[in-house]
């Protein structure tokens, strides 16, 4: 009422009240469950134990500043202009192999890789051209890891080019090469969702194939009724009025060797002769490729910027495998990263034409790493037991398609997770690597522990917070310069086995 004076609270009501709650959080603190309460199969609540409140985690972060330091690795910026489109010396010398992160091998032969070692050795020799095939994850994605190899076997053993690039970077962080293409292609992949089926299992050698088709979709707010008040989103249909077509061109921000390629090839399967335009070189001619059931057409490129452009002019799309941009010889490293893939999707591909494929690129040697998407979802040793058997049968496939193809396992990163206020490595992680490294002996591969080189157990969070950053703040993704510092590591490993190669035969 007017003229009345406003309530107060006494100070020892307010003390009171203060204590009360306090007192309420500390009993929920002490009898709350520990770990996760599940409230769906969706969501739950995770609790901080007060033990961890008061004296923080028992995880100690790892220090990683001398591995970090002890590793020089090369940089593009410092290497523009370092090689001529002439040439490069392919004659081998000793390269420094100083590391502790040595590749593996069944009871120590050391002789699963000889194969490569032979090719690589002919290469250095004469020039023979060889393919690498680094096959993985999102870990991979957007050349990391194959990106760095490249450059420090193309500046040993000569050759360049980026290699063997598919139509489509979904990841757009590609900087190998600039590559564009028209809204008109599409993707069907063995891996990943949506996992689409192609005739006869018969992938491109990436796990995928691409085609064109007569228009394209595009999300749009449409309207729910005549009057247009409201509207939801949809996907619609618009047809081309264009060709579709691919274009590259050499990367300003990629290593000199990588820049350093004259010709390009469309890899493809065609039921029928398809007709296209090709644009190289400042001049636009057209042009046919032949039907065939995995082949290749080669086009030089030899200006400057190393631009080729394909419009298809034919209205049923080929089977599109990818464009490689190459030297005649030297080391070729093709980057071939499969989303959301596990490591366990070549069971789901045609293996002769997959080592067919492989046999016309010249690949001597493939690279196999995965784990990102296998260890946030292993929740018991029965499941790594299930794994290991089906990353097994994926490495028997293709020792047995490709015999002369050595394979090297390249185990899984460390990868972190949010474990009250700190983070650790999965529990299941170190397992999982294990079960990695018996299936690739078990098969007759290498092993290279990815993990250890990173420092092992909990050394993600150090990656994550390093200055400048090495990994992602997701705790599972390595940067460039992360992905770098490990490829570095990787090298020198294969190179030590090289050059004890070389001794052996020798004596």
């Amino acid at each position: 009422m007017e003229g009345e004076s406003p309530k107060t609270i006494h100070p020892r009501k307010v003390f009171f009240i203060v204590v009360y709650i306090q007192l309420f959080l500390l009993l929920f603190v002490l009898l709350m469950p520990k770990g996760e309460w599940k409230l769906t199969n969706q969501f739950s609540l995770r609790f901080v134990p007060l033990q961890q409140v008061l004296h923080g985690n028992e995880h100690t972060t790892k220090n990683i500043k001398q591995l970090i330091t002890s590793v020089q690795v090369d940089s593009a910026g410092n290497e523009e202009g370092a090689f001529a489109l002439t040439g490069i010396d392919s004659a081998f010398t000793a390269a420094d192999t100083t590391t502790g992160f040595n590749l593996q091998h069944a009871g120590n032969t050391a002789t699963d890789l000889n194969s490569f070692f032979d090719a690589l050795q002919q290469c250095a020799q004469h020039g023979t051209p060889l393919a690498v095939a680094y096959y993985g994850d999102s870990q991979v994605e957007g050349d990391r890891f194959s990106d760095y190899l490249r450059n420090k076997l193309q500046k040993q053993f000569g050759g360049g080019g980026p290699g063997l690039v598919t139509p489509i970077d979904v990841s757009g962080m590609r900087i190998t090469v600039q590559q564009r293409e028209s809204r008109e292609w599409i993707k069907q992949a063995c891996y990943g969702h949506p996992q689409i089926k192609v005739n006869e299992s018969r992938y491109g050698i990436s796990g995928a194939m691409y085609k064109y088709r007569n228009g394209y979709t595009v999300t749009k707010m449409v309207a729910k009724d005549s009057t247009g008040s409201d509207s939801v989103l949809q996907s619609v249909w618009v047809s081309s009025g264009s060709l579709p077509w691919l274009s590259f061109r050499r990367s300003k921000l990629s290593y000199a060797t990588v820049k350093n390629y004259d010709r390009a090839t469309l890899w493809y399967a065609s039921e029928r002769t398809v007709q296209l335009r090709v644009e190289k070189n400042g001049t636009l001619l057209p042009d046919t490729i032949s039907a065939t059931e995995a082949g290749s057409k080669t086009w030089s490129t030899t200006d400057s910027s190393g631009y080729i452009k394909f419009t298809f002019i034919s209205g049923q799309s080929p089977d599109i495998i990818g464009v490689s941009l190459d030297r005649e010889t030297g080391v070729r490293v093709d980057n071939y990263s499969m989303r959301g893939s596990s490591g366990t999707d070549f069971t789901r591909m045609n293996g002769p034409y997959l080592a067919r494929q492989h046999e016309l690129r010249g690949t001597r040697f493939i690279i196999l790493q995965y784990g990102v998407n296998v260890v946030p979802y292993v929740k018991d040793s029965q499941a790594v037991q299930y794994y290991e058997y089906s990353f097994l049968k994926q490495l028997q496939l293709l020792k047995r398609q490709m015999p002369g193809v050595s394979i090297l396992v390249v185990g899984t990163t460390d990868i972190a997770t949010k474990q009250g206020t700190d983070y650790a490595s999965y529990p299941y992680l170190e397992m999982i690597r294990d079960a990695q490294r018996r299936a690739a002996f078990a098969a007759g591969c290498a092993f290279w522990d990815a993990y250890e080189a990173m420092g092992g157990k909990n050394s993600m969070p150090a990656w994550v917070f390093n200055n400048p950053p090495l990994a992602a703040k997701d705790f599972t993704h390595l940067s460039p310069r992360g992905a770098n510092i490990l490829a570095e590591l990787l090298y020198k490993a294969i190179m030590k086995d090289y050059q004890r190669y070389l001794k052996a035969k020798r004596s």
